[in-house]
């Protein structure tokens, strides 16, 4: 089983070790083990595992905007960024 998480403003993907109330113990593919809070977890998943999701999730982000400014013009890119610092400013958005 694998986690989708946030650390310190960057999103990362590990092998869970172990699991305890709050907190798991994680392995990134580097082999780097972290512990981390389990309010960290965006969610969790069987497959893909992170090598590959990682590298994929990143294409399809950078397409959808590229699909979206081509649809609805920069204006529509801006928009999105300005909900993003929003929400960032707010506390529930992590970049």
């Amino acid at each position: 089983m694998y986690v989708y998480y946030e650390d310190d403003g960057s999103f990362k993907a590990a092998h869970i070790l172990s699991e305890a109330d709050a907190t798991l113990q994680v392995e990134s593919d580097s082999g780097k083990r972290s512990k981390i809070k389990r309010s960290a977890v965006l969610f969790s998943f069987d497959a893909p595992a992170p090598a590959e999701l990682m590298p994929a999730a990143t294409a399809l982000a950078e397409s959808l905007v590229a699909h979206l400014l081509a649809l609805e013009g920069a204006g529509a890119v801006a928009q999105l960024e300005q909900v993003e610092r929003s929400l960032n400013a707010r506390g529930a958005y992590v970049p």
